[in-house]
């Protein structure tokens, strides 16, 4: 009997084995892809200000507007619909805030802190919050603006954003997450003055949380203002209570807080669990010559630590699907071990 036939069925059978292997890891790691049609008409208009004869520095991309205690004004927007059909979008206007990134943000989406009294929502108001624009048109958006009654020091700030309706991102029972638009930001102010002036900050509330499923403590450094705060440098450690062994840290750039609101400052857990107990928080906020350190002890609760932990979406476990996937691989490994032991013998007793 010729060997060869031994030596082509063994490499056969590795080729096998390999393929097998392959197509077992891609069945299980390759994801579904789901595709959307979308229509060109969805990102079609685009919007510009319409001066404003209070606005202080023309040049500027955003309405920054001198206005005297008490007046009446509007501020326009112009919606301009390059598309081959009507474009419903929507008008909101939002405040100034500071999120986990340490950037002013103007989604809405971020929760005023206590210390905002004076919130650019409560002075300027969207008539309508949606508007239709005709295909190859344009369309003038006019916002009501009612200054304070008293002056005040500083700015208040927010921005309108003009977004594409929601209606306009259901196709075929699918609806797309993110939505297309734009920010004009709104700057108001009873005199010329500055926007950023980092003038001080301070350390508020520290506390173990869960923050979009991650296990974080959370440091809230204060601005309590009336300009945007801009620091060079933002960090913090944290070490057990009565321990100089850090156990955790972040270190921030070019971070940016709103007028009087918080930025919420994270330091993330990781696959670690929270453990109960006391610690202490070091932090340190820097602005070219100026440094503001802050020092404070806080304390996790058992249940809070368990309940933060229990909730997490990173945990230290092995997937079950891995665990199939490594089930699986065993026994056709096995199966093809004693396929190919099998098939060996009677070629050899041939």
């Amino acid at each position: 009997m010729i060997k060869i036939v031994n030596k082509c069925d063994r490499k056969n059978s590795f080729v096998i084995q390999s393929l097998l292997f392959i197509l077992m890891i891609f069945a299980f790691l390759t994801p579904l892809t789901t595709h959307a049609e979308t229509s060109g008409d969805f990102t079609s208009f685009t919007v510009e200000g319409i001066p404003n004869e209070h606005q202080i520095d023309g040049n500027l991309g955003y309405f920054f507007l001198k206005e005297d205690p008490g007046n009446k004004d509007k501020i326009g927007v112009k919606v301009i619909n390059e598309g081959n059909t009507t474009q419903k979008v929507s008008i909101k206007i939002t405040d100034a805030n500071t999120n986990t990134n340490g950037i002013i943000d103007y989604s809405g989406k971020v929760k005023n802190s206590k210390y905002l009294t004076m919130p650019l929502t409560k002075y300027v108001k969207a008539p309508d919050s949606e508007v239709e624009v005709p295909a190859h048109s344009t369309k003038d958006i006019w916002l009501d603006l009612a200054m304070p009654e008293n002056k005040f020091e500083g700015v208040i700030i927010g921005s309108v954003n003009i977004l594409d309706s929601q209606e306009n991102k259901e196709q075929k029972g699918f609806t797309l997450a993110n939505r297309y638009g734009y920010t004009l930001g709104i700057v108001l102010a009873n005199e010329k003055t500055d926007l950023n002036k980092s003038v001080s900050v301070e350390l508020d509330d520290v506390q173990a949380k869960l923050f979009d499923g991650h296990k974080v403590v959370q440091a809230d450094i204060v601005n309590k203002n009336p300009y945007i705060f801009k620091a060079d440098e933002v960090n913090a450690q944290v070490s057990k209570y009565q321990s100089d062994k850090v156990i955790n840290k972040v270190e921030k750039r070019d971070v940016s807080i709103a007028p009087y609101q918080i930025y919420p400052l994270q330091l993330d857990w990781g696959k670690r669990n929270l453990s109960p107990g006391k610690y202490v928080l070091k932090c340190e906020v820097k602005y070219k010559s100026d440094t503001w350190q802050f020092e404070k002890i806080f304390e996790i609760k058992e249940n809070k630590a368990k309940e933060i932990n229990q909730k997490s979406v990173i945990k230290i476990q092995i997937p079950s699907w891995l665990i199939y996937l490594i089930i699986a691989l065993i026994i056709i490994n096995v199966g093809m071990t004693i396929y190919i032991t099998v098939r060996r013998r009677k070629q050899d007793e041939k």
